[in-house]
């Protein structure tokens, strides 16, 4: 555990959360998420990290860091605690920084395989919409910027053929196993029309 995360560990207002939350981050920035928490020792250091969706142990898969922005940004939401903010933020930018030129990640940010990796549009429309919370949340306009950024290029390049069961193309299920790869995926769709929704609600410039 990173010295970043043993200080969220102490946080007094709410000692035992933060602790149990942000352990699952690989670094201060970046997650490759577990469905449980990893093994921990008597003084809350973590014994290893495991990923069941990631290329590796110490990769960051690009949907867990989607998710992580989102849930540590309702989580401060929700509690107004700092921490969560702190750490929502370290995530986005850690997410926006290692975004390709359209603005779709990669199924995950450490495989060997770009820029001919998968990638994973669900992964992209979970952090839009998280990032449009946030950017209300501390007022800061960049990542309201590289929300509209994401959107445009799912509206523009993802959305799926008539044929197909969803509206985004290109999302990655669950690459280790190869199971839905490069396919329309359920969630990708419902945080696709979620941002869309809270984009209507932005004022226009001008506006």
């Amino acid at each position: 555990m990173s010295d970043f995360t043993q200080s969220i560990a102490a946080t007094p207002s709410m000692p035992n959360a933060p602790a149990k939350t942000t352990c699952w981050l690989c670094s201060e920035d970046s997650a490759p998420v577990t469905t449980v928490p990893p093994p921990l020792d008597r003084f809350l250091r973590v014994i290893r990290k495991t990923t069941w969706q990631g290329y590796d142990d110490d990769s960051c898969w690009s949907r867990g860091q989607a998710r992580s922005i989102y849930g540590f940004t309702l989580a401060h939401k929700a509690t107004e605690e700092e921490v969560f903010l702190s750490v929502a933020e370290k995530l986005a930018d850690y997410f926006i920084k290692n975004l390709p030129a359209d603005y779709v990640p990669y199924w995950n940010f450490n495989d060997p395989r770009i820029p001919n990796a998968p990638r994973d549009s669900s992964a992209a429309a979970i952090a839009c919409s998280g990032l449009m919370t946030l950017s209300k949340l501390n007022g800061k306009k960049k990542f309201m910027d590289m929300a509209n950024r994401i959107l445009s290029s799912l509206s523009t390049n993802y959305i799926a053929e008539e044929s197909c069961d969803g509206i985004l193309k290109h999302g990655c299920f669950h690459m280790p196993k190869k199971v839905g790869v490069d396919e329309s995926l359920i969630w990708g769709d419902y945080y696709f029309l979620e941002a869309l929704m809270k984009s209507s609600d932005e004022p226009q410039d001008g506006e």
